[in-house]
């Protein structure tokens, strides 16, 4: 196939004539692309019309569309690619409702499956399975990992296309993404598109984007990576709170947090901490559908390499704690009654002290972390004011964080916690 073919409109579907960012993706090959702009400037459709060209002038060829949950690509994506992509008549509809719909199957042997990355069993089903072409849609959703991401990455391996391609589409989110970092590395291929890439975008609707506030309009109307306002911890530093410390630093204890999850991730981290108090998130296991069993194990894989003085573990999830217990770990229930007050013991480690150093710092390893710190928000009322909680979402590394200074700042004993 080749740049000519993709670049024309499709005869065999509906009229596409792309334009701009849209008409640099219909012909680009490179493997790893960042498709993203403001809201409203069809990216969703330029998706889904490369997709349905390669589907239908390869034959065999395989390719997967992914949300974080299959019920919002039925709602989102796939009433694009049925309404504006494909001719009602075609015979890739015939079957199931979309919402009853596991793949768009084309005479020519090409397949477009469909599926959810947070869905159960999701990953293991796509770790089994091997695609031409991967297309992640709204691939800033919270909750959508580095780790997800690789997954596809290494199911690219059909070989039915001339080049293998995975899609990240989306609307800008705020800077230190994942995603816009890997395109600053030069891991992807970033393609930006303009409001004026889509001739079917109204002034009606670039009006109400217009009139956005703060990281919204920023986002969605402009196009620009920019940070949340409300923010928890608006006063991390990726540049001082991400350290890698030598292997040979001498850290004196060891504290293991766990937040438990099963549809929702479970967020376990290393702790070390230092003679001077200073707590650092060594490493961290961040996993979705693991049972009890599959945490305790992890737990005690933690114990058996490191002199774990404590595992502090939700309160809530009592069957955990119990068979931790049963384990022979050392657990203990975090305080979480008063999660304000946990919050600003975080929010007091994160600057330097006197000594040029804070008293929480990150490994770069840990990037669940490292994404989550940076959309984690504090609720607001409806009159826009701020309220003395967090917003209960994209929060499961940052619960565990809590635990863990939470349970170091009830037992630093004698410890010279300077935090002058």
């Amino acid at each position: 196939m080749t740049d000519a073919v993709l670049d024309a409109p499709i005869v065999a579907g509906k009229a596409y004539d792309p334009l701009g960012g849209n008409a640099r993706l219909m012909s680009c090959q490179d493997r790893e692309i960042l498709f993203d702009g403001p809201a409203g400037t069809g990216k969703t459709r330029a998706v889904c019309e490369k997709a349905n060209a390669v589907a239908w002038q390869v034959p065999g060829a395989r390719i997967l569309f992914l949300r974080r949950f299959r019920a919002s690509l039925t709602e989102s994506v796939l009433v694009t690619f049925e309404r504006d992509v494909v001719p009602h008549d075609w015979p890739v509809l015939r079957g199931p409702h979309r919402r009853m719909r596991s793949s768009y199957d084309y005479p020519n042997g090409s397949t477009i499956v469909l599926g959810g990355l947070a869905d159960v069993g999701a990953i293991d089903k796509i770790k089994s399975t091997e695609y031409d072409l991967i297309c992640l849609f709204e691939a800033t959703e919270p909750g959508i990992r580095l780790e997800d991401w690789d997954v596809a990455l290494s199911r690219l391996r059909n070989h039915v296309l001339p080049y293998q391609q995975a899609i990240a589409d989306c609307n800008p989110s705020f800077p230190a993404h994942w995603l816009k970092q890997r395109a600053d590395e030069g891991k992807m291929t970033r393609i930006q598109t303009k409001h004026a890439d889509n001739p079917t975008v109204t002034p009606e609707y670039l009006e109400t984007l217009r009139s956005l506030s703060g990281h919204r309009y920023d986002r969605l109307f402009r196009g620009v990576w920019a940070a949340a306002e409300g923010l928890v911890y608006d006063n991390w530093d990726e540049s001082v709170n991400v350290v890698a410390f030598p292997e040979d630093h001498p850290w004196k204890r060891w504290i293991l947090s766990v937040d438990a999850g099963y549809t929702n991730p479970c967020s376990m981290g290393l702790w070390a901490v230092d003679g001077d108090g200073r707590m650092h998130r060594k490493q961290e296991w961040v996993r979705t559908q693991q049972r009890e069993a599959q945490v305790v194990e992890r737990a005690a894989h933690y114990a058996t390499h490191y002199d774990l003085e404590a595992v502090v573990v939700d309160p809530e999830a009592a069957t955990l704690i119990a068979a931790m217990e049963e384990a022979g770990l050392p657990v203990q229930q975090a305080h979480n009654r008063d999660v304000y007050g946990g919050l600003q013991l975080v929010i007091g480690r994160i600057p330097p002290a006197l000594d040029g150093f804070p008293r929480l710092t990150i490994d770069p390893s840990c990037t669940n972390s490292i994404n989550e710190v940076l959309g984690y928000q504090w609720k607001k009322n409806r009159d826009g004011s701020q309220r003395d909680e967090p917003e209960k979402k994209n929060d499961h590394s940052m619960d565990d964080w809590r635990y863990a200074v939470r349970y170091f700042d009830d037992n630093s004993g004698d410890w010279s916690v300077t935090m002058l």
